[in-house]
């Protein structure tokens, strides 16, 4: 089993990447799950990857993601395979078009398929799994979801009686929504959502939120250290104000603890949610 520190580093690349993926051999198709901005950040690879001279070689491939089976590859025949997601250089910039056409007016909860517009002959489609902004790509990793015990809200409404609240939010909720807020931890007007289970299963790191006074959100990737820092994981989008990497000085092993943890990160925290704030309302 990998160790967390393996598993953090894997969210981390996930998250990095804006979007998950997986690939279904039995139903041919490569899926991509994340939000419309994650999701374009697939557009975005195969722009930069098109953009490099050195691909327009045929062979020439490239590897993306924490498990590096996702490959792009310079190919005569446009399409995907189970091996990779395949074209000319001028196929794979019409792909990201198409991406981004298809991302315009789409709604969460689609699945945007696409297969024959790319290359009539292609053996493997490939789905868009568009989900609610600020939605965490490493939250339907299923290796990281089974190593770890998750605080689920029992009350939280869900969008499928299959899945679980954070993967399946209704329309309108909050990022977050399904994860367990803790409503006596609160410093600032900031209150502490968990979504790693520290009071379940000791934690030296793990996954948290914060929920402002405004009911907008940021995550939080959090590990304890007495060397303090405050960086950014993902940039702020609408829904979400960022997810930031923080090091806290007190172990998690009571409410008490986890307030003053709040408490540390309190003058970044505020620091970072006026900056967001500020953007939205200037818009």
């Amino acid at each position: 089993m990998p160790s967390e520190a393996a598993n953090r580093a894997t969210r981390r690349e996930w998250r990095e990447l804006g979007f998950f993926y997986d690939r279904d051999d039995q139903n041919k198709f490569w899926k991509l799950t994340g939000s419309r901005s994650g999701l374009l950040r697939f557009r975005d690879i195969l722009l930069s990857y098109v953009a490099d001279p050195r691909n327009a070689l045929k062979s020439e491939h490239e590897h993306y993601g924490p498990y590096s089976y996702l490959e792009v590859m310079t190919w005569p025949e446009a399409g995907f395979d189970d091996h990779a997601i395949r074209g000319t250089l001028a196929d794979l910039a019409r792909l990201a078009a198409l991406i981004d056409a298809k991302l315009l007016g789409a709604r969460a909860g689609s699945a945007i398929r696409i297969q024959e517009e790319y290359a009539a002959e292609s053996p493997y489609a490939l789905v868009l799994d568009l989900r609610e902004d600020g939605f965490d790509p490493a939250a339907v990793d299923p290796l990281l979801v089974a190593g770890r015990p998750l605080a689920l809200d029992p009350l939280a409404v869900r969008g499928s009686p299959v899945e679980p609240a954070f993967i399946t939010r209704p329309a309108g909720a909050p990022v977050y929504h399904g994860f367990e807020v803790l409503s006596d931890v609160v410093a600032g007007d900031f209150t502490f959502g968990k979504i790693t289970d520290f009071e379940v299963e000791t934690c030296d790191e793990g996954d948290a939120f914060v929920v402002a006074p405004d009911n907008s959100r940021a995550g939080l990737v959090w590990e304890i250290s007495d060397k303090p820092y405050f960086q950014e994981i993902s940039a702020p989008e609408a829904q979400r104000w960022g997810v930031w990497g923080v090091a806290f000085p007190n172990a998690m092993t009571s409410r008490e603890n986890v307030r003053k943890n709040l408490e540390f990160i309190l003058p970044e925290l505020k620091k970072r949610w006026e900056e967001w704030r500020r953007i939205n309302l200037s818009k």
